[in-house]
């Protein structure tokens, strides 16, 4: 750091930020600037195309408070109807107000569903249930197919929510990256990562910090001790539903993270097909945690997995998941293991169901995980043809020692025979 505490370039300086550009549009003619009032037009325009377009194995209800989130994301990156007009100055009270609905009851909708998880949890290793619903039957966030899974409900199925739970802890991606150190390819080893806060978004305005700051620029510890001096995060959880208070990503090392279509995968094939479900929905919650009354540290997705662990181990006794098996996943899951992969779904695209196809995308990945068989579809953001996703993950498992899943003949392993799954 220098005399003005500014830092190197892509690193976070709190006393001047420097913007990131606008996303250029490829028309020749310039954007005619929009006014507030039509920037919130736009907006609303947006949700309903989303809304309306997608096809998306989710309840109507659970649409309304998911798609805002992807509408965020539009802006950030100035894709669809906000090429060119990229902002970064946009919170998510403002998009949800802009639509038409109160930031209140979207944030205490989606604290329901994040609560009714949790509860399910609990009746899962109660015993009372084998099935991710709440109380009146239904599916956990909203998510039509976890109609028809019955779970096993066994160890190897609640470690998946320990696992997933942790796999975006910065502290766990760093101890994968010292215990292995070398990819699959012999080459070293190296994983991104940072960690969720709750912030305060008038005062990251105040100090012009944007989201995508967080997100692309470097954080060391002395710039979040900064950043909780400031006002603009909080180091502790916020539980008292504060007004103006979001979860966002702080990122503390660049680089290439985690493809979540593969760690599950992996997660599937070492604990079963229950292991990995439950993980799926332990990745939705870090997608509806971002917008909820009670926001944690580290996000509310390892809350979750912690919960699970602690609750496992009070009542059998004995540890759930040793740390080598959360590594594992984090390990394989590494887009830049061998072979690279530069892509990862959202929540939104593992519950999209891409045109042509049957069923959902997280859907797709369960059955290629019980036949090794898969139909070509688009992946991720990048649409990544299925056709090099399923060989590349496959090769990973095979070299990796967890066993190959297209070769379903050569294996064993209840997993492969669909255990857990009813049509």
């Amino acid at each position: 750091m220098n005399k003005c505490g500014e830092r190197e370039r892509g690193r976070f300086n709190w006393r001047k930020y420097v913007s990131f550009p606008q996303t250029p549009t490829v028309s020749s003619k310039p954007l005619k600037r929009l006014s507030e009032g039509e920037y919130d037009a736009l907006i609303k325009r947006q949700f309903w195309e989303l809304y309306e377009g997608l096809n998306l194995d989710i309840s109507d209800d659970a649409k309304l408070v998911l798609l805002p989130q992807s509408v965020l994301g539009r802006i950030l990156s100035g894709h669809a109807l906000f090429k060119g007009r990229a902002r970064e100055d946009i919170s998510m009270d403002r998009i949800v107000t802009a639509i038409g609905m109160e930031p209140g009851v979207v944030k205490g909708q989606r604290q329901k569903m994040v609560d009714d998880f949790k509860l399910s949890i609990d009746r899962l290793l109660d015993g009372k249930s084998k099935y991710l619903v709440d109380e009146a039957g239904e599916p956990i966030y909203g998510v039509n197919f976890l109609r028809e899974i019955e779970l096993d409900c066994d160890k190897e199925m609640f470690k998946g929510g320990v696992i997933v739970g942790r796999m975006d802890n910065i502290d766990w991606r760093r101890r994968t990256q010292e215990f292995y150190q070398k990819t699959l390819e012999k080459k070293d080893f190296k994983i991104a990562g940072g960690k969720e806060f709750p912030v305060n978004v008038e005062m990251m305005r105040k100090y012009g910090i944007s989201v995508r700051d967080f997100s692309e620029k470097e954080y060391s510890p002395q710039d979040i001790e900064k950043l909780m001096e400031l006002g603009v995060i909080f180091g502790e959880d916020c539980l008292s539903g504060l007004d103006g208070v979001e979860t966002m990503y702080i990122r503390y090392i660049r680089g290439l993270g985690i493809c979540d279509d593969a760690a599950l995968l992996a997660t599937g094939v070492r604990h079963g097909l229950s292991s990995m479900v439950l993980g799926f929905c332990i990745d939705a919650t870090d997608t509806y945690s971002k917008y909820i009354n009670e926001v944690r540290v580290g996000g509310v997705d390892e809350f979750i997995g912690e919960h699970i662990m602690e609750r496992w181990e009070k009542m059998h006794h004995e540890k759930l998941v040793s740390d080598e098996e959360c590594m594992e996943t984090i390990y394989f899951g590494a887009k830049n293991n061998y072979p690279k992969i530069i892509f990862s779904s959202s929540h939104r695209r593992f519950v999209e169901v891409e045109k042509g196809m049957p069923h959902s995308t997280f859907m797709s990945h369960a059955h290629f995980l019980r036949s090794g068989r898969f139909q070509k579809y688009p992946l991720g953001f990048e649409r990544v043809p299925s056709t090099e996703f399923y060989p590349s993950v496959d090769t990973r498992f095979k070299v990796g020692g967890l066993g190959g899943v297209i070769n379903k003949s050569q294996c064993t392993g209840e997993y492969m025979r669909g255990k857990g799954h009813r049509h």
